[in-house]
């Protein structure tokens, strides 16, 4: 389900079922901030959660992972736009267990496109 929440916050919920039926989802929200008339700051932050642990996709409990991200993007036109960004993620409770790590920072170079 995506949608577009008040003050135009772009949000994306999604629900997953394992073969075994397990239920898990994820909510994600986004905004883009216009800095200029092409340079954009884009926020973002993503939660997975489980209603059952999840041994084999590592996924405990719970609120499991929170991730946050940061990414300025430079749109050429509006289809191409490289960006430069940092991501962080951190896991919950059994998550933390089955993964064997707590936190997670990532530095992002990229190229966003669509047609």
């Amino acid at each position: 389900m995506v949608g577009l929440a008040p003050y135009w916050f772009e949000t994306e919920l999604s629900f997953y079922l394992t073969h075994k039926g397990e239920p898990y989802g994820k909510l994600k929200a986004e905004y883009d901030l216009l800095l200029t008339q092409r340079l954009v700051l884009q926020p973002e932050v993503e939660v997975l959660a489980s209603a059952k642990t999840i041994e084999p996709l590592e996924i405990g409990k719970g609120i499991s992972n929170v991730g946050l991200s940061i990414r300025l993007r430079y749109e050429i036109k509006r289809e191409i736009a490289p960006y430069v960004g940092f991501s962080w993620e951190r896991n919950y409770g059994k998550t933390k267990e089955l993964r064997g790590k707590v936190e997670e920072s990532t530095f992002l170079v990229g190229l966003r496109m669509w047609f």
